[in-house]
């Protein structure tokens, strides 16, 4: 999935210079949201352009194209699945959900000077991949069989409480506990 988001961006990239270009980026993979539900998703710091490997010339990325990473985005992701699940099965889901999301996935992208924010950034990426998916704070209750927890909820952008038995809970929690070595931060390119 970490491959497959730089190999997207790389490509938008190049689309929008007109040429082909190396780009540099740094991946982080997340895989909980915020209701601690297993949700898998990147955050990636990226150049602002890329080296023409023929030339050997910096392009300058002036302009990015928002509305392309949703398409260039779900292109990738569901090549990447044929590739690792390869079935009808799989073929037949992907063929559904081209339908469901003719306008392709949700992407978040947020433009910004890395050294500016450079503080808050490492702050901001590395709870994710040294903290728990949910902060003791935000556990209001524990009875012996059930557990109260709050998030803030990105649709209706007001705090949800929600009351779990404590299997359930334990469940969300170490779904997120990754193979021993496996890597939360990969650099690709430059």
């Amino acid at each position: 999935m970490m491959r497959c988001g730089y190999e997207c961006l790389e490509g938008v990239v190049s689309q929008a210079v007109r040429q082909q270009v190396k780009i540099g980026a740094i991946v982080v993979v997340q895989t909980h949201g915020r209701s601690s539900h297993f949700n898998p998703h990147l955050h990636v710091i990226m150049t602002s352009g890329g080296i023409n490997e023929v030339t050997g010339k910096w392009v300058e990325l002036g302009y990015f194209p928002y509305e392309m990473i949703h398409k260039k985005c779900q292109y990738h992701l569901f090549r990447m699945i044929k590739e690792v699940m390869p079935s009808e099965e799989t073929k037949k889901l992907i063929d559904e959900l081209y339908e469901k999301y003719p306008k392709g996935l949700v992407a978040h992208v947020t433009k910004g000077r890395v050294p500016e924010q450079c503080r808050g950034l490492a702050r901001y990426l590395a709870k994710y991949v040294a903290s728990p998916p949910i902060a003791i704070r935000r556990i209001i209750r524990y009875t012996g069989t059930e557990v109260t927890y709050w998030y803030k909820d990105h649709r209706s952008k007001s705090k949800e409480v929600i009351t779990v038995d404590v299997m359930t809970f334990i469940g969300r929690m170490v779904q997120h506990i990754l193979p021993k070595g496996f890597q939360r931060i990969r650099y690709y390119g430059l």
